[in-house]
């Protein structure tokens, strides 16, 4: 082998070698992108440190980064056209809009979570990098579960008050139960149950009705779909003992169950009379904008302006006090402040959503799934836990606003992942099946002659794969 020949060779590993450093540095970008979404760790650390916008600031400083890795690395599964067509709704509404301001921290609530989707898309392939954004998304129930647990509220995360805590309770619940059972390993098996606990725990001391009967949909759900329903069942009477111990001990004398059986009297009691003279107002405003609504954050302020006074409602007879309020219905927050067109693009994504986890749950997926993570996890449950997460939320958006908090768009990102990580690995698998002795060249042709540069060929064959 000539001189020549050898440096060509080291330089393609070197070049190999920078390519590989390169996407481990990214991965662990998108890694620290997760954790600042589920933590919410910028707005954590301002609270904590009693300092104002600091941390916040974070992702937006990750942006450049964030363009750079699609830029090198991105791939046509990472450009999810709902979520991108829903994202510029909200640019192409800004400069027309009532209040500029609401809509502007709208769109940076919402971007964040954008490029958390095409980042991941772009650098997790494999169900291996999964399992990190898997285990944190977990360990974000136990962290906001274990401050709301004294109050049944996160003092310094303002989405998460009474309503919105029981709300997110039910979610993890719906995902830790699935997640123990798709665990193999003891730890994180115990781990996952004892989210569920602590998730039983929070929605009962939130005291919200929704909550509780979205508790009780969403156990039903699991219940349905486990394909083992006797151990189902027998943990979810584990989990029924722990919501009567909780709700002894926070609520002797039956007030909790009082409270809970006014679900029925609850459009009559003034807060659901003012409930339901608000989704009237926003079904008015709906007639005026029906296409492209009026903008992110914008029904107040539209509201105010456009809806007549009239003193025969019970609530808001000066239309001008309803400007500062939020829809307590996702729902219709959407079709109100996004149209026709954006609440299209928000039931596509739901739809796409539930189309994938059942695409995780065929043996074609879940098999090669299990041989490239070891068979730590189960793909079949972990879908069931995104859908149990996903009804979840579907059912508590009906009654409390969470569209600009990131669980249905991670919900959303870990069903494309989780999707594209496994097919990627069915590929694999497939591939290796048909050539035993590995994979075959990517430019097959003759075998070199005798004496020729095999170490140029190889960089020949390099540059053109790339």
């Amino acid at each position: 082998m000539t001189s020549g020949s050898i440096s060509v060779q080291r330089g393609d590993q070197g070049t190999r070698a920078r390519a590989s450093s390169w996407d481990r540095n990214a991965l662990l970008v998108v890694y620290l992108m997760w954790a600042l979404t589920i933590f919410d760790l910028g707005r954590f650390l301002d609270g904590s440190l009693g300092v104002d916008g600091v941390f916040t600031r974070v992702p937006t400083l990750l942006v450049p980064l964030f363009l750079l890795v699609v830029a090198t690395k991105g791939r046509k599964e990472a450009i999810y056209w709902p979520l991108t067509l829903f994202l510029l709704l909200h640019v192409l509404a800004m400069p027309f809009v009532d209040n500029r301001g609401r809509a502007r921290i709208s769109f940076e609530c919402l971007y964040p979570y954008y490029l958390t989707y095409v980042a991941t898309l772009s650098l997790v392939d494999a169900p291996r990098k999964c399992l990190p954004i898997l285990i944190m998304f977990l360990l974000g129930f136990a962290f906001y579960g274990v401050q709301g647990l004294s109050q049944g509220l996160v003092p310094w995360q303002t989405a998460l008050d009474e309503n919105g805590f029981g709300a997110l309770m039910v979610v993890g619940v719906a995902f830790a139960f699935p997640f123990a059972r798709a665990a193999r390993g003891k730890p994180l098996r115990v781990l996952a149950f004892a989210t569920a606990a602590l998730g039983i725990a929070g929605a009962v001391i939130s005291f919200a009705r929704g909550a509780f009967l979205a508790l009780v949909a969403v156990g039903a759900y699991i219940w349905l779909l486990s394909p083992r329903k006797l151990t189902a069942l027998l943990a979810g009477l584990v989990g029924v003992g722990v919501l009567l111990v909780v709700i002894q001990i926070r609520y002797p004398g039956g007030t909790f169950w009082q409270e809970m059986s006014t679900v029925e009297d609850a459009a009559e009691n003034p807060e659901g009379q003012e409930r339901w003279v608000i989704n009237n107002l926003a079904l008015e405003v709906f007639k005026r904008y029906p296409i492209f609504g009026v903008g992110a954050s914008n029904f107040g302020p539209v509201a105010a302006r456009t809806v007549t006074r009239d003193s025969a409602r019970s609530s808001y007879s000066n239309p001008v006090a309803i400007y500062g309020r939020t829809l307590h219905n996702d729902f219709l927050q959407v079709l109100v402040e996004e149209g026709i067109v954006g609440f299209a693009l928000y039931v596509w994504m739901i739809v796409d959503f539930f189309r994938r986890t059942r695409s995780m749950k065929k043996r074609s997926l879940a098999a090669p799934w299990r041989a490239a993570v070891r068979g730590r996890l189960e793909l079949p449950m972990l879908a069931i836990g995104l859908e149990g997460a996903m009804i979840a939320y579907l059912v508590t958006a009906l009654v409390y606003p969470q569209l600009y908090f990131h669980w249905y768009y991670s919900l959303i990102t870990l069903a494309g992942s989780l999707t594209h990580a496994s097919r990627q690995a069915a590929r694999a698998e497939r591939e290796a099946r048909g050539h035993p002795a590995g994979p075959p060249p990517r430019f097959p042709g003759p075998a070199p002659r005798s004496g020729a540069w095999p170490g140029a060929g190889a960089a020949l064959g390099t540059a053109l794969r790339r």
